[in-house]
């Protein structure tokens, strides 16, 4: 479904989603691993976000990310390291760096093997929750 509140999507681009045979909405899910064990790339170009978990996510599967430049889509990527950073809205320069990774199999793979690297080294979940817990005990 879609958050037709905050981010409503145009009749022409539904249309497109709902009758585009190459297009299969999947919907929310819980479990979005069987989906980048299959995938190439995540294109994530995103308006807003606190702390994107499913660029974590895509990472830590070994998936290269292109995201736009906002708060914790930029903290989780280093450019030219694990993926791109486009500007919000700039649909040409997304679809560029989308086509170089699709030509560029071998730089993908290399962005794809750093990105998890990163999320190793970076983002352990106990380490997560045990600063977490700290800060919370702070309060």
């Amino acid at each position: 479904s879609f958050d037709q509140n905050l981010n409503p999507i145009s009749e022409s681009s539904k249309f497109e989603i709902d009758n585009n045979k190459s297009i299969l909405p999947v919907g929310y899910k819980d479990d979005v691993r069987p989906f980048f064990s299959l995938s190439d790339l995540f294109v994530f170009p995103s308006y807003r976000e606190g702390f994107p978990n499913v660029v974590m996510q895509a990472n830590a599967m070994g998936v290269t990310s292109i995201v736009t430049n906002i708060n914790g889509c930029n903290e989780l990527i280093k450019e030219n390291e694990n993926g791109f950073i486009v500007p919000v809205g700039d649909s040409k320069i997304l679809y560029e760096k989308m086509v170089y990774l699709y030509l560029n199999k071998s730089e993908n793979h290399r962005m794809a093997q750093k990105g998890r690297a990163l999320v190793c080294d970076n983002y352990e979940r106990s380490y997560i929750w045990s600063e977490i817990l700290k800060e919370y005990k702070s309060l």
